[in-house]
């Protein structure tokens, strides 16, 4: 130990005595500074635009961890350039010197010259994390509640990635006796660990390999705040293995036994790394403030209840152009990646993958190949992707045909558990595509506890859920390929006929907008259904008003006799009435608060009031008119002019939707009635209002998790930013960027003047 410390005492003083070695820790300083200063100055230009601090949010990951703003992202990708350039004349200046001849015939072993070279090396870089630890420590002293555990875990991500650099750099430097040449190749070995994971990414047993040895990206999850356990041993593992190759070629070995030891280095390298990236033997750390690393604590419930191993398969076919590319064999590590937060609950999730063709009906594969067959699509799409067309069989030859026909022959995974049990996970028509924690966690939710079964009333001329049409349901029921739809967030729409009994499996119950009478039998049908607990949505129009009135009389509420107008003084039509969520309504649910504090409302096209007339419910207003509107008897245009209220009719607040609740066999039985069916159909949800910001597919989605008493939409709630106020101005920050980019680079220009004066009057 002793002469490694005197080797690595003296290696440090010569390396703080190189020019290289101090130009690298100014510029470092400067880039620093630049980089810093510029994002502070950022947020707090939009502090005081903001004239306040809750404009912020997330400061403290916005400055350092920021993919795109981030100090410590930046900074990792000119690491690149710095060890290198420190680190090629380790033992090239020892051979020009003459050192080398020395040190082979001292008693001091190899092991002991590359440990204590490292050792200098490691102190540089720890020198390096100094120079960075001030703009982080300015950082943490500027930001109200920083979030330093995020920032110390990006920093030792960076400390290992420098360490790997050096040894690599020590490693390429004991191969020559050129410094140029010992810089260029660290390039080329560090270029090469960084490039290796894209190579063999559609054969599985090269990929495997290639993956697991690959270093680009592994600094990204310590920056982002996630410690991993395979992260850090790979790091230590590729240090140690070049730190031991590098021991075998300064000794006198035979050629041909460093070459075996190299192997069998290299094996051991693969094992441990491979080992390392089992889900079973992963551990992490979250260092964000929010968790948002990791699932949140209601999806590992749900993790924690799904038994056995679990079968996630992916069907890929290769005429679904829209969506292929999320499928390829060489997607494989991808989609691991994709998922890890889920494998480190659950580590025996399988993936596997079922390849076939078939006409998916894409557009783009007609404009792309016209007049081509589909055989002839095939090929040249087989072509394009670089993948073997005889991997995709027709799905003809597949057993789940008719399930896959049935999904579009979209890309989509089947999750399966070992009982049998299974349910779909599709891509998205959106920029997203890929599900996300909610939709997977609804879906792993659905296999261990059942979806919520949900009818929607016909025979009265009620809103489809099988349409697209404007005034149609179809969007938000049924339509696979949104991924706020009801049949991707754990609930089983169907079609119920009042004409039977509503069965049994049927716990919510959606009557939108019927425009026939209902018979005595079918609204004794659906006070059975109440009678039994179940929860109803009635959504009235106010064409129908009359119709709906007698089913809303069953859970306690009156419909008003009047369509319902407003002003109108902002332009906007006056049948539409923007409803605002009540005060209750936020206290019933908690999440519509953030829609309130951003001013957004229900847009409701042809609205009526609601009322409640018994006490055998507990009534809940859940949306209020703004106080401008009035009601209008009969069926006015609204095109013809502007409306005024009538002779002794008052302008005011009136309620347009309420919740209407009482306790039933020891639970809570939840209905709600709207005063206009309009707000959720296919056209509103996707119609912008000028001047407004509309709710209501939030206020859908509440809706429904209502109904169903909170088992769906499944939450994933995190806490919010408390790290939203930066204690500096924007004159602030320019003082601070010139101090900053001034003083330290001047400070380290005096101390390297002052180490090299006093080393050559010695």
């Amino acid at each position: 130990m002793k002469k490694i410390i005197s080797i690595a005492r003296t290696e440090i003083r010569i390396l703080f005595t190189t020019p290289v070695a101090w130009i690298m820790l100014i510029f470092f300083a400067v880039y620093c500074a630049v980089v810093f200063t510029d994002t502070l100055g950022a947020f707090a230009a939009a502090q005081e635009n903001a004239a306040g601090a809750g404009h912020l949010s997330f400061v403290t990951e916005g400055l350092f961890s920021s993919t795109s703003t981030g100090l410590l992202n930046k900074v990792k990708s000119y690491l690149f350039f710095f060890i290198p350039l420190v680190s090629m004349g380790m033992f090239p200046k020892d051979t020009s010197g003459g050192a080398s001849a020395l040190l082979g015939s001292s008693p001091v072993k190899p092991v002991e010259i590359v440990l204590g070279k490292y050792s200098a090396l490691v102190v540089y870089c720890l020198s390096l994390m100094a120079v960075l630890g001030v703009f982080v420590l300015t950082g943490c002293l500027l930001i109200d509640n920083p979030g330093v555990p995020l920032v110390l875990g990006g920093m030792l991500g960076l400390f290992l990635l420098c360490c790997s650099y050096a040894a690599v750099g020590l490693f390429m430097s004991s191969l020559t006796s050129y410094q140029v040449v010992s810089a260029l190749s660290t390039f080329a070995a560090l270029s090469a660990l960084n490039y290796i994971g894209s190579v063999g990414q559609d054969i599985v047993w090269v990929r495997r390999v290639t993956w697991q040895l690959c270093m680009s990206g592994r600094v990204n999850e310590f920056v982002s705040g996630l410690i991993c356990s395979e992260d850090v041993i790979y790091f230590l593992a590729i240090t140690a293995f070049f730190l031991y190759i590098t021991v075998l070629r300064a000794g006198r070995m035979t050629t041909r036994g460093k070459f075996w030891k190299t192997c069998a280095a290299m094996a051991v390298l693969v094992a441990v790394v491979t080992l390392s990236s089992v889900p079973k033997l992963m551990f992490f750390k979250d260092t964000t403030a929010t968790g948002k690393r990791s699932i949140t604590v209601p999806s590992q419930e749900i993790m924690s209840r799904v038994e056995g191993p679990v079968v996630m398969t992916s069907y890929v076919n290769l005429l679904d152009d829209a969506n292929l590319y999320l499928g390829l064999p060489g997607r494989f590590n991808d989609d691991r990646a994709y998922l890890k937060n889920y494998l480190r609950f659950k580590p025996d999730i399988k993936l596997k993958y079922v390849y076939y063709r078939a006409d998916a009906g894409s557009p783009s594969l007609e404009r792309r190949f016209p007049g081509k067959s589909l055989e002839e699509k095939a090929v040249l799409l087989a072509d394009a992707y670089d993948v073997d067309v005889r991997k995709f069989p027709p799905v003809e030859t597949l057993p789940e045909a008719a399930e896959l026909e049935g999904e579009g022959y979209r890309l989509v995974r089947k999750i399966t558990l070992e009982d049998g049990s299974s349910t779909w996970l599709r891509m998205y028509e959106d920029m997203q595509k890929l599900p996300e924690e909610k939709e997977i966690s609804a879906a792993f939710k659905r296999l261990v506890d059942s979806a919520v079964r949900v009818g929607f009333s016909t025979g009265h001329g009620e809103r489809s859920i099988a349409s697209m049409s404007d005034k149609s349901y179809g969007i938000f029921a049924t339509w696979p390929w949104f991924r706020h739809s009801l049949v991707n967030n754990g609930f089983d729409p169907v079609s119920v006929s009042l004409s039977a009994d509503i069965p049994e499996d049927v716990s919510v119950l959606v009557i939108a907008d019927p425009s026939e009478p209902f018979g005595a039998e079918e609204l004794q049908r659906l006070r059975s259904f109440l009678d039994r607990g179940g929860n109803m949505l009635l959504c009235a129009d106010a064409a129908h008003r009359g119709v709906a009135d007698p089913v809303a009389g069953l859970v306690g509420a009156k419909l008003g006799a009047d369509v319902l107008a407003c002003a109108g003084t902002d332009g906007s039509s006056q049948d539409i009435i923007h409803s605002s969520f009540s005060d209750e309504s936020l206290a019933l649910v908690p999440s519509l608060d953030e829609y309130a504090r951003e001013g957004f409302t229900v847009a409701m096209p042809g609205c009526v009031e609601v009322s409640a007339e018994t006490p055998d419910y507990t009534s809940i207003p859940l949306l209020f008119s703004g106080d401008d509107v009035f009601p209008v008897a009969g069926n006015p245009d609204f095109e013809e002019g502007t409306l005024a209220p009538a002779a002794g009719v008052q302008a005011g607040t009136r309620c347009t939707g309420l919740c209407l609740r009482r306790q039933k066999d020891g639970r809570t039985q939840t209905n709600i009635v709207l005063g206009d069916s309009d707000l959720f159909s296919n056209k509103e949800l996707q119609t912008e209002h000028y001047g407004r910001q509309a709710a209501n597919f939030g206020f859908l989605y509440e809706a429904f998790r209502l109904l169903s008493g909170g088992e769906y939409p499944v939450e994933t709630p995190r806490p919010d930013s408390t790290d939203n106020y930066i204690s500096i101005s924007t004159h602030g920050v320019l003082v601070l960027k010139w101090l900053l980019i001034g003083l330290l680079p001047l400070l380290m220009l005096l101390a390297m003047s002052a180490i090299t004066f006093i080393r050559k009057t010695r």
